[in-house]
């Protein structure tokens, strides 16, 4: 029935029943991938296939491609909006966000960024306290609501995770390096929409900022996991074989991104 149902592709759409996907030409390697937007559900697919090879893949996957579309068109979209009472994951906590006009005081128990990476001037500064996650420096004048105001806040929470991330990961990096035996070249924070981080073979290592708001033991597990690609780069069984005897906990780390990571990732979308 899902076969008859899955039509021929065209240049631009794949019809799966009702729905009719656009589809996006990446620079995604073999895989396809479905993402949930404002405009509804598209279809990202490898730029390289002619059109012969995709149809083959969509095909393939057509029982999937129906069941996912179902799955993502019955959630529904919301975008982060930086208001009182919103919800800030760090380390796995929940906090519930709050503006303050003051600077912030530091109390000294609370999350503050290394003292050497300074804060962009235009962000505003932002910590954990009293079970809150507050952003301050908001002027009398400033309307929380407005989309400038709004996309100044998110830009502030987003500089408070990469500092943090650079303030956990780095140390981290290290000692799970040692334990491993391999060395990183340099350690980088990024945005990223699809992934937890990534390792070229020349010793560079990025993350995600976003991992950031998964309890440590997560994190833990994705570094690891990016180190171990100094010694395999691909997802062999030797690689998982050196991830797990390094890190126990990967399968309960796998199980915990599969559960939340696309919560994750929408964060400040």
């Amino acid at each position: 029935m899902l076969k008859r149902l899955l039509k021929t592709p065209t240049a631009n759409t794949f019809s799966a029943g009702e729905h009719t996907l656009p589809i996006v030409k990446t620079a995604r390697k073999k895989s396809i991938a479905l993402k949930h937007t404002a405009e509804g559900v598209e279809l990202h697919v490898p730029r390289h296939l002619s059109e012969r090879a995709l149809h083959k893949l969509l095909q393939h996957h057509s029982q999937w491609i129906a069941r996912k579309v179902n799955t993502l068109q019955s959630r529904p979209l919301g975008g982060f909006k930086a208001q009182p009472g919103q919800t800030v994951l760090f380390h796995g906590e929940a906090y519930g966000l709050q503006f303050s006009e003051h600077a912030l005081a530091d109390r000294g128990e609370l999350n503050q960024p290394t003292k050497s990476r300074r804060r962009r001037p235009s962000t505003l500064p932002c910590r954990l306290q009293d079970g809150c996650f507050w952003v301050g420096g908001l002027s009398e004048g400033m309307q929380p609501e407005s989309e400038t105001v709004q996309a100044k806040i998110k830009l502030s929470i987003q500089q408070w995770f990469i500092e943090q991330s650079h303030a956990y990961i780095e140390p981290q990096l290290e000692i799970y390096a040692r334990q491993i035996g391999v060395q990183a070249k340099s350690v980088t924070v990024k945005t990223y929409k699809s992934r937890w981080g990534s390792c070229y073979p020349d010793g560079r290592i990025q993350f995600n900022w976003k991992l950031m708001q998964a309890p440590s033991w997560v994190v833990d597990y994705v570094i690891v996991h990016e180190l171990c690609h100094l010694v395999h780069a691909n997802h062999s069984p030797d690689f998982w074989q050196l991830v797990e005897r390094h890190y126990p906990q990967t399968p309960q780390a796998k199980r915990w991104i599969k559960q939340h990571g696309g919560q994750l990732i929408q964060f400040l979308s």
